[in-house]
């Protein structure tokens, strides 16, 4: 452990010892408030299983403008123990993970949570349901899409059952937006820590015009980032209703990853509602990423 000066990081472990054994691969998994789920813990144990790569556990303490910045160094004490208690957990179930955790204090989460990607080089960020702030409409983006804008590594959430050794499939529907190649790039990791098989599905409507790519040629450029990948296939399904046919879909498996939607249904779907949840599923767990 390192303790700086005024406004410096505490550290359990050495960051750059962290980064030379994994060639720079690092998932961080931020407390917010003190706490973090299981949820969260476990998906960035199984993305660091299945990628070979480290995990940074942050306590990102973030301070009002009338509170002077200098009680780092009068409270030091409390935030440490609160990262340590939770790297301690990874450590013991981990399977010998590299794991480090770290104290970073300021005015300003986001700004806190880049610092910290620059400074360990992180390329996957895992958060949890704490970070949804219960607005659902269009117009509001959640804490966590604010958070994709502001960094430029991967923003993962998982949602409701954490993925366990039964896992054997993982629904991923794919479009040709943004955020698919990052959600098949997780399902990779999945995979690989669960020897999972992986069907990328594409829902076409009979109204919409195809444009320049059919959902063919979606399918088979979204399966091109699957090389190495033995056990994958593809689907395209023609629905009315895209998010109605996901959503349906999703039952059938014990995890679909979904690219950050778009839609407000697709996002009551990913962030539930407090007068109305769509996902009604309990049998599976639904992983959100943001590239």
């Amino acid at each position: 452990m390192s303790v700086s000066g005024q406004n410096g990081p505490t550290e359990i472990g050495d960051a750059r010892a962290l980064r030379w054994t994994n060639g720079g691969s690092v998932v961080l998994v931020p407390l917010r408030d003190g706490d973090v789920s299981q949820q969260a813990i476990e998906l960035a144990r199984t993305i660091a299983s299945g990628s070979g790569s480290a995990l940074v556990v942050l306590n990102a303490v973030c301070l009002p403008e009338q509170t002077p910045l200098d009680i780092h160094d009068r409270s030091i004490g409390t935030h440490f123990e609160t990262v340590s208690r939770v790297v301690e957990t990874v450590r013991g179930d981990s399977s010998g993970i590299p794991t480090m955790g770290a104290v970073h204090i300021g005015r300003n989460r986001l700004r806190i949570l880049s610092s910290a990607v620059e400074k360990y080089g992180i390329e996957m960020i895992v958060v949890d349901d704490t970070w949804n702030d219960g607005l659902l409409t269009p117009l509001v983006r959640t804490p966590v899409e604010k958070l994709s804008e502001a960094v430029d590594p991967l923003v993962v959430l998982p949602f409701e059952e954490q993925p366990t050794e039964t896992v054997s499939s993982i629904l991923v529907p794919v479009s040709g937006g943004p955020h698919s190649g990052p959600a098949i790039e997780v399902a990779k990791n999945l995979a690989s820590a669960h020897e999972a098989h992986i069907e990328l599905l594409h829902v076409t409507s009979p109204t919409e015009s195809p444009g320049n790519d059919t959902g063919n040629d979606i399918l088979e450029a979204r399966a091109s980032r699957l090389h190495g990948v033995a056990d994958y296939d593809t689907w395209l399904l023609e629905a009315d209703r895209v998010e109605d046919a996901i959503i349906e879909q999703s039952q059938y498996y014990p995890v679909t990853i979904i690219g950050g939607p778009q839609t407000p249904r697709l996002r009551r779907f990913v962030f539930g509602s407090k007068s109305n949840t769509v996902r009604e599923a309990e049998s599976n767990s639904v992983i959100t990423v943001w590239g």
